[in-house]
């Protein structure tokens, strides 16, 4: 593959340039079954009171679910030890068989597992309640001072 340097505003310029917003999508907080963590909030306790003992997963290393659990760490004083994959998909398969507890994923990664008692999901990264999941909170209605950067995609 070859890689070519580019100055700032030549992809406006470019043909194949983004020209439209495509979708936006939502992420999700999820944990393993097995845990007692019934919100966001059991969670950020958790971490607080055994720093270091919560590994979540990500789906690789700078990858966007990996800055969104390093913000919402941030902005909770989350104490957890980041575990990052080469994809959302392992990163699902081991939160899943219970080898990590918590994760960050797209609420269309997570929906699946979740439907089928592998995952709960404890939170959305939305500013306002999901429509497709009405009873699940919004991260900042347990840590006031998360604001989500947009996730997006652009054809």
């Amino acid at each position: 593959m070859a890689v070519r340097r580019m100055r700032a505003g030549t992809m406006r310029r470019m043909p194949g340039a983004p020209v439209t917003l495509a979708m936006r999508s939502p992420n999700v907080l999820v944990v393993h079954p097995s845990t007692p963590f019934k919100t966001l909030q059991d969670v950020v306790e958790y971490a607080k009171r055994n720093p270091g003992k919560l590994s979540y997963g990500s789906s690789g290393i700078a990858s966007s679910i990996h800055l969104m659990a390093e913000l919402l760490k941030g902005q909770s004083g989350l104490d957890m030890t980041h575990v990052p994959y080469k994809g959302v998909g392992p990163a699902m398969a081991d939160l899943a068989a219970g080898h990590i507890m918590v994760s960050i994923a797209s609420a269309a990664s997570a929906l699946p597992f979740s439907r089928s008692g592998k995952m709960r999901i404890r939170a959305v990264t939305l500013d306002r309640r999901y429509a497709l999941m009405p009873s699940v909170p919004t991260v900042s209605e347990s840590v006031p001072a998360f604001r989500k950067p947009p996730t997006w995609f652009a054809m």
